[in-house]
């Protein structure tokens, strides 16, 4: 008997033909009917550290992690991100923002995220419990 497929972000088992894990959220496939991979929006993310140090980073893949680990495409050297804070994910042509059951939470404006969330330009998501001492995405789609 093969073994059970598991989601690539949480390690929960999953079934042949989800489109989604049933545990946290994500991605399970990029395929289309067609074979195709959705259209990308292009977007990027404005990081702000504390201190007002800002970098731009582009948003080049549908999936795109976030957090102190070395592993991340957007690695954020900060004490209150966890090694792997958020994930970023293509759906229906739109980037949507999910926690990946970080310590300190996801915040789109002040509102935690609990379950993937769809981001339009201009919004703000801060990495951590803290607003004074946390690291702020701010989500932009090129025209």
């Amino acid at each position: 008997m093969p073994a059970p497929q598991r989601c690539d972000h949480c390690a929960s088992p999953t079934k042949p033909g989800e489109a989604y894990c049933s545990g946290c959220g994500a991605v399970l496939s990029w395929s289309t009917p067609g074979g195709a991979v959705p259209p990308a929006a292009k977007a990027f993310l404005l990081v702000h550290l504390p201190g007002g140090i800002v970098r731009k980073e582009a948003l080049a893949k549908p999936l795109v992690r976030v957090g102190r680990g070395r592993d991340c495409d957007i690695v954020v050297d900060h004490p209150r991100v966890s090694r792997l804070q958020a994930l970023l994910e293509m759906r229906e042509g739109s980037f949507w923002i999910s926690d990946a059951k970080s310590s300190g939470g996801t915040f789109l404006g002040d509102r935690p995220v609990h379950a993937p969330v769809r981001l339009r330009s201009g919004d703000s998501c801060r990495l951590g419990r803290d607003p004074e001492d946390a690291v702020t995405l701010v989500y932009h789609e090129e025209a």
